[in-house]
Formats: C-alpha cells, sequence, structure tokens
C-alpha cells in the first residue's frame, strides 16, 4: 500500500536496521468505543440489522486481541512488514448482524438500505460500510506467541461477543499471549 511505501522512505528501515511493523487493523470491537459502541444502542434497542445486501465481509479483531499482537509486535524481532491485525475468519455483515444482535438478545431483522448509508456518508459509507473488506491474518497465525490458529468459521460469529455476556467486558479471545482459547486453536 502506498502508505506503507511512504512510511518506510529510502534509506530507512532496514537497510539502517531498523526493523519496521506495518499493522492494518479490521474493525475493532469493544464496548467502550468505536464502531461497537455506535451499533450497541441500536441493537440493544431491537433496531439492529444487517447494512446494504450485508453480503459484504467485515475483518474484525476484539480490543484485547489488537492490544495483544500490539505488544507481540513491539517485542518480538521476527514479526516486522504487513500484518493484518484480525481475527483468522472474516464474516459477512449479516452474520455479525445477527451475532450482534445475539450476544444483547435481541432480533436483528431491520436492514439499513445501502442508499440510506451512501446518503448519510457519502463516499466513506460506500468504501467503508458497503465495501467487502475481508483480509486475513497469514502472518500473524504464524507467529505462535499470539496462539492464533485456523479456527473454523462457524465457530467465529459466536466467539466474536460470546465472552462479552452483555457487551460489557473486554476479555481477549483468540490471541492471548502465551496460548489460544475459544475457536481460534
Amino acid at each position: 500500500a502506498a502508505w506503507e511505501e511512504a512510511a518506510t522512505p529510502e534509506g530507512a528501515g532496514s537497510a539502517r536496521g531498523i526493523r519496521t511493523v506495518h499493522l492494518r487493523t479490521g474493525m475493532v470491537l469493544a464496548a467502550s468505543g468505536g464502531a461497537l459502541k455506535a451499533m450497541l444502542p441500536a441493537f440493544k434497542a431491537g433496531l439492529g440489522g444487517r447494512i446494504g445486501s450485508g453480503r459484504q465481509m467485515i475483518s474484525w479483531i476484539r480490543l484485547g486481541d489488537l492490544v495483544s499482537m500490539i505488544v507481540c509486535a513491539l517485542e518480538d524481532p521476527k514479526v516486522e512488514g504487513p500484518l493484518n491485525a484480525v481475527a483468522p475468519h472474516p464474516v459477512s455483515q449479516a452474520d455479525f448482524a445477527r451475532a450482534l444482535g445475539r450476544a444483547v438478545h435481541r432480533p436483528a431483522v431491520i436492514p439499513a438500505p445501502a442508499w440510506a448509508v451512501k446518503l448519510l456518508f457519502g463516499q466513506m459509507g460506500a468504501e467503508t460500510v458497503l465495501a467487502d473488506l475481508a483480509v486475513e491474518p497469514r502472518k500473524a497465525a504464524q507467529v505462535e506467541r499470539l496462539g492464533m490458529g485456523v479456527g473454523t468459521k462457524s465457530g467465529v460469529t459466536h466467539s466474536m461477543f460470546a465472552d462479552m455476556g452483555t457487551i460489557e467486558q473486554e476479555e481477549p479471545i483468540g490471541m492471548r499471549r502465551g496460548g489460544s482459547s475459544g475457536n481460534f486453536r
């Protein structure tokens, strides 16, 4: 990506012995902020649902897992270059909406049409909310310390919010330092 090239100008990086990591994050799931916090009121009120067709893929990561990945990237000299900070399997936006609805014990059946997203958010909405943003953590899966394996696609939507109860806790899943847990074994 162009931003990655700009971050390692000519004469910098490996030529000077400086290890550089380009962290590429997916949608960060945290009840305390970000996209999830913005979505929670509608879903808790039973007004949540898919966005657009719901077929667009979302790459996501829990906040605690992202923090673990950042710490690993800082401490492990083998980690360098592009690093996709996402869970092992992207999910469709419709599956994400259903999983969030289950997590807050509400139906997720009221869709937000693509035209409304484009009207409210313009080009940014089309490029972020309605676009297919599927990324896989191939390099991260090879970093043993992250405890991140391939997992099972069917278990991912369950694990996304499973340990968050009613979306109040921030316990990391899948990439705990020193070992794996849940569906990412």
